[in-house]
């Protein structure tokens, strides 16, 4: 037993060895329910790395649109 430094403790001692310790949840078989995983893995964003080089391009690919569309009217 553990020794207690607290008055009146001593009067729990007999109480507390009759309560059992609870198990691990993951030792024990649950009927029909599937058990949480607790290690959550990380999900992709949809940001990039290097904000910098996509704005560049999305910039690039907007201009050689332009010039896509320009082409094809002129070339009408």
């Amino acid at each position: 037993m553990v020794q207690n430094s607290a008055p009146g403790l001593s009067q729990l001692d007999p109480l507390l060895a009759t309560v059992v310790d609870p198990p691990a949840t993951w030792l024990t078989s649950i009927q029909g329910a599937a058990l949480e995983p607790s290690h959550i893995k990380q999900v992709l964003t949809s940001a990039p790395k290097d904000m910098k080089a996509a704005k560049e391009r999305r910039m690039k690919g907007r201009t050689a649109a332009k010039e896509r569309r320009r082409t094809k009217v002129v070339g009408s």
